[in-house]
Order: structure tokens, then C-alpha cells, then sequence
């Protein structure tokens, strides 16, 4: 750019005023501008003083704007075991700071029975390590069992979704109920 006081000069005919920064480097200019309608209004030129320019939002605002966009929203949910089972959900909640906490129970033969084991989620990262009630725990990765269908023994799909016709046996794996198998135990695969 050889005379940058005309350049100067047509982009204050272009805004109406003054850009609070202007800085050059190399081929591009970087422009501060003061509003929203200045930006506007800059963006749809294509020729500034006699020049034929391309004019773009910068690099990190683009990159910014499609994160928001593109990404959903996701948690990072860990487990904390030897947690005492009567301090409450909420109590560790407020403890931790997690936005979400969930006690694992266990099937027993009156119903399901709480566990010393917490699942804890996270917005920001998963933590290290945790205090509640001043015992620090160690945080680990929470990995779900995987989700598998009663009547075909296929992963990924609960009994409920099932679109399949005839079952098969979780025992012996042929086209019968589980309740109907003659395979002995032995014999299985």
C-alpha cells in the first residue's frame, strides 16, 4: 500500500468516522471497527480507494462462531467410589461443583440398593480428584455398560426397540426363548 492517508481517507467516507484501529501488515489490513454498522457497512464494499478488495471477518471470530454452531454440548462424567451412602446427591453436588450426579444402585431381591459408587459430570473437564465431606476420592472415567436387546442379543438397542421377529437364546444362541432351551450348561458356547 503506497499512500496509506488516501486509504485512511476512504474508509472514513465508507463508515461516516474514524475506525478505532487500523494497523497494516504485508497485503492485509486489520480494521477496528467502533459499531456493528460500521462492520456492515465495510463488509459490503469491494473496491476501497480505486483498489479491488476482499473483505472477511477475522480468522479466530470464524472459528469461534462455527465451535458454538457445530458442537453440541457435551459432559464429561466420571465415577468416585467409597462414597458414604447416606451423604445425599445433592450435598455431593454442591461439594464437587459437578452439574450433574447420579448414585449407582445394584438389583437386589427386595428391589434396587444404593452403592458407595457416584457417577459425576462435569461441564468444563473431568477433575482428578474431588473432596466431600474433607475425604478426597479419586475421579475415573465413567464408561456405560453398553445397552443390549433381551430377545435378539444384539448390542445397541434396547427389547422395547427391537424390530426383529423370532428371539434368540442368550444361552445357546438359536432362533428360541431363553425360558425353552435344552442346551445344559456345558454344552453352551
Amino acid at each position: 500500500m503506497k499512500n496509506i492517508r488516501s486509504f485512511k481517507v476512504a474508509i472514513n467516507a465508507i463508515i461516516g468516522q474514524q475506525p478505532e484501529q487500523i494497523d497494516c501488515k504485508g497485503d492485509s489490513v486489520r480494521i477496528v471497527c467502533q459499531t456493528e454498522e460500521h462492520k456492515t457497512a465495510l463488509m459490503r464494499e469491494s473496491m476501497v480507494d480505486g483498489k479491488e478488495v476482499i473483505i472477511s471477518l477475522p480468522w479466530s471470530l470464524n472459528r469461534q462462531q462455527s465451535n458454538t454452531i457445530d458442537q453440541p454440548k457435551t459432559w464429561e462424567k466420571g465415577v468416585i467410589t467409597r462414597v458414604p451412602i447416606d451423604i445425599p446427591t445433592e450435598e455431593i453436588k454442591a461439594e464437587t461443583g459437578a452439574i450433574w450426579v447420579h448414585r449407582i444402585t445394584k438389583r437386589v431381591t427386595a428391589g434396587y440398593e444404593p452403592t458407595t459408587a457416584v457417577i459425576i459430570a462435569f461441564k468444563t473437564g473431568l477433575r482428578n480428584t474431588v473432596n466431600i465431606s474433607f475425604t478426597r476420592h479419586r475421579v475415573t472415567v465413567y464408561i456405560p455398560t453398553p445397552t443390549r436387546c433381551n430377545k435378539r442379543q444384539k448390542y445397541g438397542h434396547k427389547l422395547d426397540q427391537c424390530t426383529r421377529k423370532e428371539p434368540r437364546c442368550s444361552r445357546c444362541g438359536q432362533t428360541h426363548e431363553y425360558s425353552a432351551c435344552t442346551t445344559t450348561s456345558d454344552r453352551a458356547k
